[in-house]
């Protein structure tokens, strides 16, 4: 190639043609524009996934409870055994069994008057502390025999399990609602 056309090409490059390296500002204020929305998407989405998983896990846990707290009221007679006679205080476990699925009427009379007064310490025993309780024992045509805990309000997050005992001879449901 000759010095004449080396002059040439030099000359293409003048004028205010583009160069390598340069970059435009609307080049870089449209990258930095869509960088910053796919960022905002992100810990948008991150933020739904992460407030789903703490929903679910804050609801499977007062379901949890709920099912340990129905199994203690109707499988088991407390700890001591006699707790119905004893001062709320002595007694580690609330149960309201008298054998397996059979509720004793001492013990369900005994839980029922602990809504007076003792409410936070029977619902400790039952394990639910952390929680809200409503107990209700009814026949199997609804009507109400006995009572414990509070009535929850419409709006809380209520989580619910219905058991089937024997009182008296008869069928009856054990309803648990716990809630915050």
């Amino acid at each position: 190639m000759g010095a004449s056309q080396l002059k040439t090409l030099n000359r293409g490059n003048r004028g205010g043609q583009k160069q390598k390296g340069q970059i435009f500002t609307v080049d870089l204020i449209m990258a930095a524009t869509i960088f910053l929305f796919v960022l905002t998407l992100t810990i948008i989405y991150s933020n739904q996934v992460a407030n789903r998983a703490y929903y679910w896990d804050k609801t499977n846990e007062r379901e949890h409870a709920a099912l340990l707290a129905s199994r203690t009221l109707v499988l088991s007679p407390g700890e001591p055994s006699n707790w119905e006679q004893l001062s709320v205080e002595d007694a580690s476990s609330i149960g309201l069994a008298s054998s397996r699925n059979v509720i004793d009427s001492r013990k369900l009379q005994r839980f029922a008057g602990l809504n007076q007064g003792n409410y936070s310490d029977a619902k400790a025993l039952l394990g639910l502390s952390k929680y809200d309780v409503r107990v209700t024992i009814s026949g199997l045509n609804r009507q109400l025999l006995e009572s414990f805990g509070l009535e929850p309000d419409a709006n809380k997050e209520t989580s619910s399990l219905t058991r089937v005992a024997l009182y008296n001879g008869e069928a009856v449901l054990v309803k648990v609602k716990v809630f915050e």
